[in-house]
């Protein structure tokens, strides 16, 4: 990769955060959009332009993706949002598109500082919004100094018909639609629950979990990505809480040997991802009193926390493909559950499959569709 690409892949446009009062609509601060920022939705965005169409040679420091803004109208520096998109180079150009609430992370950062200032008081109703900052815009690097080459391992997928499995396995889940199918073995789910509760027998209950197990897929027919989830890794001598768990070295000192072991008959398997359990009653098992005719309880204890995302920004970085599954309760004591991945650059929740089962060792690997790293002099 060269000087010149590794140009390319920062923002052409720098972009802001304008934090303004909801009621007055008084500017209470602005805040850059870093390329820190906007890792999560890069990485989102290879997926969605190179591996879901069948890109799996082009590595996530490959790929080309330049940022450019989506105005809400001509003329007009407010944002509706951003996209990453591909250069055409003779093919059709691919993207991948973000809204505005791609960037709430920012928002919050900002409102957060101001907080801490003691500026605004915590809860202080405020909104936001994107503009063009060309107060911070990148500089051009100069790719003629120097040379750089990178060598990155091809990503290592199972070709595997997915329309097939989709037949053969039951839908479950709801949220964004659109992504690429997530499937998980019947044996990895339950187990993935049994691990995740665990922690409600305790007095008080603390969050218990491990890490998920299972294979990146690539379709031979349509080009399409997919997961499957074949197992689960218990979280042994975790730092366990109420409201958090947290992987010692412990912990991973037991995992990482196990897949190294397990990769010897199966050289595709690879960490996926987390599951864990909220095992608390949201609202203290307060309810209203719909709750007591109600088919469903709306207050639930699933749901991605600042802490969530923090967790698999550090132990998954730069792999778009990972999952967060999480059990919990609603506040009348319903077992629920819900799973969540990458979309619009935050931690969606989102549909996935059940599996009766999946036998890898009957599935070809795919082979590389190009090479897996470049020079330059």
């Amino acid at each position: 990769m060269t000087a010149t690409a590794l140009a390319t892949t920062r923002a052409a446009v720098s972009l802001a955060i304008l934090l303004r009062d909801k009621e007055t609509r008084r500017l209470l601060a602005r805040e850059p959009v870093t390329d820190a920022d906007l890792a999560e939705a890069r990485c989102e965005a290879w997926r969605e332009t190179h591996l879901r169409k069948g890109r799996f040679d082009v590595a996530l420091e490959e790929a080309v993706l330049r940022q450019r803004p989506v105005f809400k109208q001509e003329g007009d520096s407010r944002c509706a949002g951003f996209v990453f998109q591909t250069p055409a180079n003779g093919t059709p150009a691919a993207q991948c598109g973000f809204t505005i609430h791609a960037l709430n992370h920012v928002a919050t950062r900002a409102s957060n500082r101001l907080v801490a200032a003691q500026t605004i008081q915590p809860g202080h109703a405020c909104v936001y919004e994107i503009m063009v900052d060309d107060t911070t815009r990148p500089a051009v690097i100069d790719a003629d100094p120097f040379s750089m080459k990178v060598s990155t391992p091809p990503l290592q997928v199972l070709g595997v018909p997915l329309a097939e499995l989709i037949a053969a396995s039951q839908a479950e889940g709801e949220g964004v639609n659109g992504i690429h199918p997530v499937f998980f073995t019947v044996e990895a789910l339950a187990e993935a629950e049994r691990i995740s509760r665990r922690g409600e027998r305790e007095q008080p209950p603390v969050e218990t979990g491990g890490a998920l197990v299972g294979m990146l897929l690539g379709c031979p027919a349509t080009g399409e990505f997919g997961v499957v989830v074949t197992g689960i890794i218990e979280a042994v001598a975790a730092e366990q809480k109420l409201t958090s768990l947290l992987f010692t070295q412990e912990s991973w000192s037991r995992i990482l040997p196990i897949i190294r072991a397990r990769r010897a008959a199966q050289p595709t398997l690879r960490l996926l991802g987390n599951a864990h359990g909220h095992n608390f009653l949201p609202n203290g098992g307060k309810v209203c009193e719909r709750c007591a005719t109600a088919a469903k309880c709306d207050l639930s204890g699933v749901f991605h926390s600042d802490d969530d995302r923090q967790w698999m920004q550090s132990c998954f970085p730069r792999q778009p493909w990972a999952l967060s599954l999480i059990f919990g309760f609603t506040a009348r004591g319903d077992r629920v559950r819900g799973l969540f991945g990458l979309h619009d650059g935050r931690w969606l929740e989102r549909g996935f499959y059940v599996l009766p089962e999946f036998d890898p060792g009957r599935r070809a690997v795919r082979p590389d569709t190009g090479p897996s790293s470049g020079s330059t002099t």
